[in-house]
């Protein structure tokens, strides 16, 4: 992809930013695990079976409550880097939009975890590993070189692919460092969006498995 715009005109926070974003959703893994993990703990689940309220209504509502702390913590972590002389080549609510479906992976993997959890301080403990696998193998610390797989229709399917906020990074990447639009990520886009629905549908099952039947 061409951009407009040259990368090595940038400084090199600015080339960092893109990652600490998609960081400060991932580390929403460590909410929503701990968060679900308590409620089970609590004997929340078999209370609502006294109640008309279901397992499946207390985990969508602590699902989009993660979202939008998760949309939160994606504004305060750009005021920040604003303030500190970051300047976004591209449009601000696209990021925002990518920042949003990754958050939708990061709330199926606090499930999975959850699902393996018995006590809050566990689930603290295992969220740390999906918390490091996205952090380092994404390529949001540091570039990651790129090991390929396969190709499908052209496109190069690479081994970090399989992990949604690799694409989240590189649509951030293009996005606010060489200014490209929401069209020029469509293919990042469109894999991020169905690997992130994937995860989450793996967490509800998981944990349906696991806690609700039980319930």
């Amino acid at each position: 992809w061409n951009s407009p715009f040259a990368s090595g005109a940038r400084s090199e926070f600015d080339l960092y930013v893109p990652g600490m974003l998609i960081i400060s959703i991932v580390m929403l893994v460590f909410i929503v695990s701990m968060t679900i993990t308590y409620e089970v703990e609590a004997g929340t689940l078999r209370r609502l079976q006294l109640t008309r309220m279901t397992a499946f209504d207390l985990l969508t509502g602590i699902s989009l409550s993660t979202l939008l702390l998760g949309i939160i913590a994606l504004l305060l972590t750009f005021l920040f880097a604003i303030a500190l002389g970051f300047e976004s080549q591209g449009p601000i609510w696209a990021a925002m939009l990518i920042g949003s479906i990754t958050a939708i992976a990061v709330v199926g993997v606090g499930l999975i975890v959850a699902a393996f959890s018995k006590t809050v301080s566990q689930a603290f403990i295992i969220a740390n590993f999906p918390l490091i696998f996205f952090m380092f193998f994404s390529g949001a610390v540091y570039p990651l070189p790129r090991i390929h797989l396969f190709e499908v229709a052209g496109r190069v399917i690479n081994l970090y692919d399989v992990i949604p906020p690799t694409h989240a990074v590189v649509a951030l990447n293009k996005i606010l460092t060489l200014g490209a639009g929401l069209g020029d990520v469509l293919y990042e886009i469109v894999s991020l969006a169905a690997l992130s629905a994937l995860y989450f549908a793996i967490g509800i099952w998981v944990f349906h498995k696991r806690h609700m039947r039980s319930a």
